[in-house]
């Protein structure tokens, strides 16, 4: 069965890293089975192409569940880890999007990771820019474009609808005349009539097991759709990605 764990922002409120929802994160993974115990982390989106550093900080994080993390850029090649039985999940850190989903360490495994969370066989994990990419496609996120060219806007695929981390409704601040992040949703609903984009505030995040998906956190997110027909979605409440609510 497909299970992932969509962050919407790797921090909240002033809190340390992922500290708002550690405990969900640990219940989510549980304890490892047998010798699958190791944690693919793909890091990307780092801006500062620190992979190491990155690795090294989200390590710190799954060692204390019991397990072990190893960066993509770690592997001899770009599909080695697909090999690698001890693997049972897969951690997407945030960042910078279009970095992300233009690796080309990335793009050449897109449908080769798919297959392993839509299996079952890995467990997706993702924090902001990773949790656009298990989208089917990226253009939803907040991130400006970076200088390299842009050739991939396709994300993961790997659920059934669209995502707006660090969601904040209304304008940003008084007096703002910038469009709002409601404005900017509504835009990309118009040019794609079909996609359902969840917009989900910094203090929430997704669990999401087969087609079932919930919501957990401390705020309500936002269901945008095609002529204003939205939603909003409660912590707890489930939906199954086609009917939404």
């Amino acid at each position: 069965m497909k299970k992932v764990f969509l962050i919407s922002s790797s921090r909240y409120n002033g809190g340390g890293f992922w500290n708002h929802c550690l405990i969900s994160l640990k219940n989510f993974l549980g304890k490892p089975v047998g010798k699958q115990n190791k944690i693919l982390f793909i890091p990307y989106a780092n801006a500062d192409m620190d992979y190491v550093g990155y690795t090294d900080l989200i390590a710190k994080i799954f060692s204390e569940f019991g397990y072990e993390v190893v960066g993509m850029h770690n592997y001899a090649s770009s599909i080695s880890f697909l090999r690698d039985e001890s693997i049972c999940a897969v951690c997407v850190g945030g960042g910078n999007t279009w970095l992300l989903s233009n690796a080309r360490e990335v793009t050449c495994v897109l449908p080769d990771i798919r297959d392993k969370v839509d299996n079952g066989e890995w467990k997706y994990i993702s924090a902001s820019a990773g949790t656009v990419m298990a989208c089917n496609s990226v253009i939803t996120t907040n991130d400006m474009c970076p200088i390299n060219s842009i050739k991939n806007t396709q994300g993961f695929g790997i659920v059934p609808f669209q995502i707006n981390p660090h969601f904040v409704p209304g304008a940003l601040v008084d007096k703002h005349m910038g469009e709002t992040r409601e404005e900017r949703i509504r835009q990309v609903i118009l040019h794609n009539h079909e996609w359902q984009v969840v917009g989900l505030p910094e203090s929430c995040w997704i669990e999401g097991y087969g087609k079932k998906y919930i919501l957990r956190g401390s705020s309500e997110a936002v269901i945008f759709r095609k002529d204003g027909n939205n939603s909003i979605w409660l912590p707890g409440e489930p939906f199954d990605g086609t009917g939404m609510l």
